[in-house]
């Protein structure tokens, strides 16, 4: 495969948003810094796998309050504590994609059902889709996206890289339906072999229905442009100027909120060896938050710094390690309250690797705190912090059979304000065990002659 179908498939990836790991019920280890590049220039390649997971253990899911009337539900209600007990996890994705030096296509679904006896609510279904087209030519690579996802859980947006995707219960609050839509399109041009940008579009929609049957929608328009240049072999400067603007749609009452932000800084690259390396990036800028009109404020404007460092070192043949720390501008998704922006600071972390020829081990944690930009009522700021542990132990028992293992642990802390905005208790405290089984069958493609049909 060509080096710019390789940048391609990555690029597609990354243009998609929705990753399609072997489970959103599992855990991977991070990615190692030194990938192994697949040698078939000019051959147009096709891969196809079939991924299934069961999983079974003991978990505290929070589940949602049946309220009245057309308006929020009441003071907790999206999330209230529930006694522990047992669940079932089923999980399947098929995912395929089609690459050549003239264009790449992927396309992926998954379906699952889940079910909490502590809830009293029975099995619960949901499922996603995505499909990805990218147009390569010498210098110029144009792909477009569409995605969605319905799902029976709603995550509470404020709450960063702890939200998790649609679908995923270790991460989720409640049952209750959700569904999003996202479409996207990119251009991406090589301007010489040490510089490049990349034009970037994407729209999302977010739809939400309460258990009182009242729906609640939101609408997101991102643009962005990113630049890129070599500086030797082993350095890079990178720039990214980006406007996002969200929305609520129950009434005109609900004014968008715009951020526009610029950042830049160098990234670092070295190899350790021939299957090691270390990668460090940062950036700093500042980010412009404005608003036409809210419920509680009129028009408002203001400033605030963003700056964030990221890094990843491969740790012996198949060991792998990434941090990262960010300080940015949240905008969630709202109920029919209006949207609210939150500075937040996260912090994530990731290991895994090969414990022996068939045990494999990762572990990640997060933690997140945050708080309104500017008093959102009468004079008080809303603010949360959280955290999440996940662990999880492979092993694998054949080609394509692993049997899995995993626990986890999720804590939330908010004040009176951001509890209201969200409708969730101020503090919640969730432990999760499972265990069970992934398969991964590989249909067609490299997968399929490594794994040995």
């Amino acid at each position: 495969m060509s080096k710019s179908v390789l940048r391609t498939v990555v690029f597609g990836a990354c243009v998609m948003g929705v990753s399609h790991a072997a489970s959103a019920q599992t855990i991977s280890p991070p990615p190692r810094q030194s990938q192994p590049q697949a040698q078939q220039q000019g051959r147009a390649t096709n891969d196809m796998n079939l991924d299934v997971s069961f999983l079974t253990g003991y978990d505290k899911n929070p589940v949602q309050v049946p309220g009245t009337g057309a308006g929020l539900p009441p003071f907790g209600g999206l999330a209230a504590p529930r006694p522990s007990g047992t669940l079932a996890l089923l999980d399947s994705n098929l995912s395929y994609q089609h690459a050549s030096s003239k264009r790449v296509f992927t396309t992926a679904t998954r379906g699952y059902m889940d079910a909490y006896r502590s809830t009293g609510n029975g099995p619960q279904f949901g499922g996603d889709a995505s499909v990805g087209l990218s147009f390569i030519g010498r210098r110029n690579t144009f792909s477009l996206s569409q995605e969605y996802q319905n799902a029976p859980y709603y995550t509470a947006g404020v709450l960063g890289p702890i939200s998790g995707v649609g679908g995923n219960p270790t991460l989720a609050f409640t049952t209750g339906r959700t569904w999003s839509l996202g479409s996207g399109a990119a251009w991406d041009r090589e301007w010489t072999r040490t510089t490049h940008t990349v034009l970037n579009y994407h729209y999302g929609r977010f739809g939400y229905q309460a258990a009182n049957q009242a729906q609640f929608i939101n609408e997101s328009h991102s643009g962005s442009l990113d630049f890129s240049r070599d500086i030797g072999r082993r350095w890079k400067a990178n720039t990214t100027l980006n406007r996002s603007i969200t929305s609520n749609r129950q009434g005109n009452s609900y004014q968008p909120i715009t951020e526009d932000y610029v950042e830049g800084g160098p990234s670092y690259s070295r190899p350790l060896s021939g299957t090691r390396s270390f990668t460090i990036a940062g950036k700093a800028g500042a980010s412009r938050i404005h608003s036409s009109a809210s419920l509680s404020r009129g028009p408002y404007e203001y400033w605030t710094p963003r700056y964030s460092v990221s890094g990843g070192l491969d740790l012996g043949r198949t060991w792998s390690f990434t941090g990262s720390y960010q300080r940015s501008v949240t905008i969630p998704y709202a109920l029919n309250t209006t949207p609210t922006e939150y500075v937040t600071h996260n912090i994530n972390g990731g290991v895994g690797g090969q414990m022996s020829e068939r045990l494999q081990f990762s572990a990640s944690m997060a933690f997140t705190t945050g708080r309104t930009g500017t008093p959102a009522l009468a004079g008080i700021n809303a603010t949360y912090h959280a955290y999440t542990y996940t662990g999880q132990l492979s092993y694998a028992l054949t080609n394509t059979l692993n049997a899995m293992f995993n626990a986890g642990y999720v804590q939330t802390h908010m004040n009176s304000l951001a509890s209201l905005q969200f409708g969730t208790v101020p503090n919640l405290q969730r432990t999760q065990v499972r265990g069970g089984l992934a398969w991964n069958l590989p249909i067609m493609g490299s997968g399929r002659r490594r794994g040995g049909g």
